[in-house]
């Protein structure tokens, strides 16, 4: 909810401020307010208009070309001729700064509104392309297919290749991952999408066991991102080259990997991962000390840029080597220490915290009573504000079973983030949530949510037991057979998804 009412709030300022200009000058240009300007006058101004929108989108600022179209949008008719080219260049730099939902929404009023507009093509690919970003992954393989059979020499095409071979890695269809990555190499000629396809490439083929294929892919990616020096992007293929070589028991060429990121890349992003990743290698080469003091100085020294994913897999593959070398007792200290010692960030205790449930968890099950501890001492200690999206689904998980209210409202802090990475997670635990409930609203509820899993999200983990509990609740519900959130297209579905959750709220509870 947090997130609707800011977004809200913005455009509510930028209305008034809009007003208040009109209102200030009122006085002063009384006059010429009476006066009618000529059409021509205004399509020209209209016009200039269209040309800064371009000039923004081929410059790349995306932050600015956002205002100006806002700015657009409020002043002008939708029944204006270039109304078209406002929307779509408004949509498209949603989708360049990240606000994929407002992407969502302007698209597809555009695909709907003007059919035989000059940006169709464009638009149909952002459109597509737009529900990747959303993690809608079946819907935007559908939306992509379509796209390449309708514009095969479309300039977007290698661009549609890679969210295509995306999905299918997600999908963990990693052959036809490579297929495609095939098309792009062949249709290509976008540097930094280059990285990136080089990237894919490495992680499909490691997921293939062809690691040595893979390393090759990660090298070739790394060599690429030092010609356009993106720090970033070498960073990232080093981290893969540490890990690859030495699945494959090359410990030298992995230490020479580990030192190169550590001499050049030790304040990024992907540090943490990459001191957790030589551990295993610089203990085969009887360094393990020199690894765990590393990583021990990154751990402490993470800042608030740092991703939480990216620190909890870190902790995990740590706590992993340290449990099987030493045993459950001494990691658990080692991470009790940590936590003694933790001075940063307070997702970095939040951490540590479940890198230790974890462990229970996993190595000392029996003891159901001292897990509940840890459960309710994190809900006790850590405002779920202040919590990150993992740490909240884990808990409520765990309450799903134990605490129905505590659980639904760990699963709305999720919802109100807007995070789409981990939307389908929060929709289905709770509609398995309303699905227990015998009010006809929330088992409404409910069906919406499961048929969100499947034909939106494609979730492979939850597809399964999603297609199960609608079977279940419309043969113990036969009456809603005959529900809109049974009747609706997926389509509808789709654009309904896409709006706010009082808005969806508010259509399902209309019956």
């Amino acid at each position: 909810m947090r997130v609707n009412l800011q977004y809200y709030y913005v455009v509510l300022t930028v209305i008034l401020n809009f007003a208040c200009q009109i209102y200030t000058h009122a006085d002063t240009n009384s006059a010429s307010e009476s006066i009618d300007y000529p059409n021509d006058q205004l399509e020209i101004k209209k016009l200039k208009s269209i040309e800064v929108f371009k000039s923004l989108f081929e410059q790349g600022d995306f932050q600015q070309l956002t205002n100006k179209t806002q700015e657009y949008l409020l002043g002008y008719e939708s029944e204006d001729s270039d109304f078209d080219a406002v929307t779509y260049f408004a949509a498209v730099s949603h989708y360049h700064v990240g606000n994929h939902r407002a992407a969502h929404n302007l698209l597809n009023s555009f695909n709907t509104k003007y059919p035989n507009s000059n940006y169709l093509e464009s638009a149909q690919f952002y459109s597509a392309s737009n529900l990747i970003k959303l993690h809608w992954w079946r819907a935007g393989i559908l939306a992509l297919n379509d796209f390449i059979q309708h514009f095969p020499d479309s300039t977007h095409l290698a661009d549609a290749f890679y969210d295509r071979a995306s999905a299918d890695y997600f999908f963990k269809d990693y052959n036809s991952c490579l297929n495609f990555i095939i098309k792009i190499e062949k249709n290509n000629d976008d540097p930094h999408l280059d990285i990136r396809t080089k990237l894919l490439k490495g992680y499909a083929l490691r997921e293939l066991d062809r690691l040595a294929e893979s390393e090759g892919a990660f090298l070739i990616a790394k060599n690429k991102a030092r010609l356009i020096k993106s720090s970033q992007s070498i960073a990232k293929s080093l981290l893969n080259l540490i890990v690859v070589s030495s699945e494959q028991g090359r410990w030298r060429d992995s230490s020479s990997y580990y030192y190169i990121f550590m001499n050049d890349f030790k304040d990024s992003i992907y540090a943490i991962n990459a001191a957790a990743a030589g551990i295993e290698m610089m203990q085969q080469m009887d360094k393990e000390n020199e690894a765990m003091k590393i990583f021990e100085e990154i751990l402490f020294s993470i800042s608030l840029n740092n991703n939480v994913k990216n620190l909890n897999d870190a902790l995990l593959k740590y706590s992993t080597f340290v449990q099987k070398r030493y045993g459950t007792s001494t990691i658990l200290v080692q991470l009790g220490n940590f936590l003694g010692r933790c001075e940063g960030p307070s997702f970095v205790r939040e951490a540590l915290v479940l890198a230790q449930l974890d462990i229970l968890e996993k190595h000392n099950s029996t003891n159901d009573q001292e897990i509940e501890v840890y459960y309710r001492e994190i809900t006790y200690e850590f405002n779920f504000e202040s919590l990150s999206i993992q740490a909240l689904l884990k808990l409520a998980s765990h309450f799903k079973s134990k605490d129905l209210s505590l659980a639904s409202k760990l699963y709305r802090e999720v919802l109100d983030r807007g995070s789409s990475r981990h939307e389908s997670e929060a929709i289905f635990g709770m509609a398995k949530i309303q699905s227990l409930s015998n009010d006809q609203a929330e088992l409404k509820s409910s069906i919406l949510g499961f048929r969100k899993i499947v034909e939106i999200f494609g979730d492979l983990k939850l597809q399964e037991e999603s297609v199960s509990e609608l079977n279940k609740l419309l043969e113990d519900y036969k009456n809603l057979s005959e529900s809109d959130e049974i009747l609706m297209s997926s389509s509808e579905l789709i654009a309904l998804v896409g709006k706010p959750r009082r808005v969806v709220s508010r259509r399902i509870l209309r019956n």
